[in-house]
């Protein structure tokens, strides 16, 4: 990213930069589409099916493991309906608390 650097904005082309917000905005658009697919698939499931071996293959989480990606896939699916409009939230939120988690247990 070369906008990042000393004196980015005289090394950065409008195509570049065109290039860069384009890619920003379809990534946010993907990510949060595949939370809500994620969620709607949490939704879909009991607990039980992430904590034992499926017919699908094992799965074998930690049911707080569990507890923390459905909360994490909840607050980023949120985050969707404010991004598209259709919610609002009342009070500040640090969405990252449990994708933080989350982020530690699939690395």
């Amino acid at each position: 990213m070369a906008f990042v650097n000393a004196g980015g904005i005289a090394q950065l082309s409008k195509a570049q930069f065109d290039s860069l917000m384009n890619g920003c905005i379809q990534n946010l658009d993907g990510a949060l589409l595949q939370a809500q697919a994620i969620q709607a698939f949490f939704t879909a499931h009991p607990d039980a099916d992430f904590t034992t071996t499926s017919g699908a293959g094992p799965i074998n989480y930690a049911s707080g493991d569990v507890t923390n990606m459905k909360s994490a896939f909840s607050d980023l699916d949120q985050l969707r309906t404010i991004y598209q409009g259709s919610a609002t939230l009342g009070t500040a939120k640090d969405f990252r608390t449990f994708a933080k988690l989350i982020a530690t247990l699939v690395h």
